[in-house]
């Protein structure tokens, strides 16, 4: 499971090689009586049910080892058929690692019916974290008996002639420490010396990765991604994570044993909108200037956002260009928000030769503030200006704009999300992240938006992460532009934004869906539109706003709609 099985496929993808998959779990058939349970609640009143039906003790420490159970299972089961789908060849084996003798026993059968065994990938752990004074010793033994325990069995019965690489997953609390993690740390330091020793003996090449979390599918709760994103700890994107292990078991060379993997954050972070800038300057008094050629060969994004035909920068991601200049001219910090962006004049693209603008940043009133405007590369017109403010990525703790009112007895949306970007919108596939309106009326609306990558919407940007997401931001405007619709039949196009308040920057986002809130400003006429957006995460979390865009429409604009559909 986890960030092992993300590897497994990976490697079964690229080498359709033979996998012995060990692993505690029973994948099994699951349960009629759960199958149907696909949220956790449900699947939670589904077990209380069930050991109230069997008289058995009902606890929600019990509860959650039952939930637990099943979705192990279901992951198992899942995670199988991703690779049977590979073409691979893949066996599941059921064994705890933990228990010596049954794991050597695997390996030795493992050699009678293959000959040998040419690598091996050692990724078994739990995690029970507590500070020391909490920490019981079955847990703790539990802990680290998985990672080096299984560790010191492969060491034992593996055989070093015939075998290529030994690789052992650790740990960056190994190297660095981490609190609550006494005995997990404890355990990966154990790999990374038993590496060494191994490395030294066998001429096979052991290592140990010393991984930072990884996102989404790491070994990481939502409750701990947001601790991570408050100390400035990025996650390791799962296929950027998949591609340095490659590299790993391709390039590294005998005797490099301790390796530690992790994702940037603020300096060295390779900005995507910047990544094919013809030229970037530094200045030594914090200024930066950047220029850049919007080309539809390599910005996809573009020809999903056309005005009367023409491909047209979206004000999102001029937002997003903007930003990532910001942080170049102050590596080291983390856009905390945007203030006073305006659109001065429309950027038309042309669709062969492109279009070149010079963005700039000079120091603003304070040294956590940045001005930055997009222009024509001669210093001439000017297309956009904000301000941004910058800090360091602990800083990035919230904003200051209160909670959206609440929507009682809201409307439902009058038609499919599909049929509005039919009739409604002139937005293409790209910029098409509403996935559900749950509803709207006159005070607002609530939907749920898609995240997106920079590598789904630019060529060469896999692993790029953005540091607003420009396509979540413009779904959040097409939410206004459906609101004017249906109650002025007007079409807004963005003029200006009072702020951006960034909670959690994007790439510290997981990518699970957003929960979105629209409240329209009373007292507000045709032409101009105002309204105020909250984006928050699956559990809560606030992850950013948008205070007081302001939109103009006008019923002819209706003809780009029209154009689409």
């Amino acid at each position: 499971r986890g960030i092992t099985a993300e590897v497994a496929v990976s490697l079964a993808e690229r080498y359709r090689c033979t996998l012995l998959l060990v692993g505690r779990t029973l994948p099994g058939e699951e349960a009629q009586e759960t199958a149907g349970a696909t949220e956790l609640p449900e699947l939670r009143q589904v077990f209380i049910e069930a050991r109230r039906r069997a008289g058995e003790q009902v606890t929600p420490a019990l509860v959650e080892e039952d939930c637990r159970r099943v979705l192990r299972e279901r992951e198992v089961r899942d995670n199988l058929a991703r690779l049977e789908r590979t073409g691979a060849r893949v066996e599941y084996l059921a064994c705890d690692v933990r228990d010596a003798d049954a794991f050597a026993a695997v390996i030795d059968e493992a050699y009678e019916r293959y000959g040998r065994i040419d690598g091996v990938i050692h990724g078994a752990g739990v995690i029970e974290d507590r500070l020391i004074r909490d920490k019981q010793r079955d847990s703790l033994e539990r802990v680290i008996a998985t990672k080096a325990g299984g560790a010191r069995t492969l060491g034992e019965k593996l055989r070093p002639e015939s075998l290529r690489f030994l690789t052992f997953f650790s740990s960056v609390s190994g190297r660095f420490g981490n609190r609550g993690q006494a005995d997990y740390a404890a355990a990966s330091e154990i790999l990374n010396k038993l590496a060494q020793e191994l490395d030294r003996r066998w001429p096979a090449r052991v290592q140990s990765i010393n991984w930072g979390p990884w996102r989404k599918t790491g070994m990481v709760s939502p409750e701990v991604e947001r601790e991570f994103a408050k100390r400035g700890v990025a996650l390791i994107p799962v296929d950027v994570g998949c591609r340095l292990m490659d590299d790993e078991l391709r390039r590294a060379r005998k005797g490099e044993v301790e390796v530690v993997i992790g994702a940037a954050t603020g300096v060295g972070r390779e900005q995507p909108l910047l990544a094919r800038a013809a030229n970037v300057t530094r200045g030594d008094d914090g200024s930066a200037e950047v220029l850049r050629t919007l080309d539809l060969r390599h910005d996809r994004y573009l020809d999903d956002h056309r005005v009367d035909g023409l491909p047209v920068l979206p004000f999102a991601v001029a937002m997003e260009l903007m930003a990532e200049v910001a942080t170049t001219a102050r590596p080291g910090h983390d856009v905390t928000g945007l203030r006073d962006i305006r659109l001065l004049q429309g950027v038309t693209v042309a669709d062969e030769a492109g279009t070149a603008m010079r963005v700039a940043a000079v120091p603003g009133p304070s040294s956590s503030e940045v001005n930055v405007t997009i222009g024509e590369p001669g210093g001439g017109r000017r297309y956009y200006r904000a301000l941004v403010d910058l800090g360091t990525p602990a800083s990035a703790s919230g904003t200051t704009e209160p909670e959206p009112q609440p929507l009682p007895d809201l409307a439902p949306f009058p038609m499919e999300v599909d049929a509005a970007y039919r009739e409604l919108l002139f937005h293409g596939p790209l910029f098409q992240g509403i996935t559900a309106i749950e509803g709207m009326d006159e005070r607002g609306a609530r939907a749920v938006l898609r995240p997106s990558t920079p590598g789904g919407c630019m060529t060469q940007a896999d692993g790029l992460e953005w540091l607003l997401d420009p396509i979540l931001l413009d779904s959040a405007l097409q939410m206004q532009v459906l609101w004017a619709r249906l109650n002025w039949d007007v079409t807004l196009l963005p003029a200006e934004i009072r702020a951006h308040g960034c909670a959690v920057p994007a790439h510290m986002r997981s990518r699970d869906p957003v929960r979105h809130e629209l409240r329209i400003r009373p007292g507000i006429q045709p032409p101009l539109c105002h309204a105020d957006h909250w984006f928050y995460a699956a559990d809560g979390t606030l992850l950013a706003t948008l205070s007081d865009v302001v939109g103009v429409g006008t019923q002819a604009l209706n003809r780009l709609a029209a154009a689409n559909a």
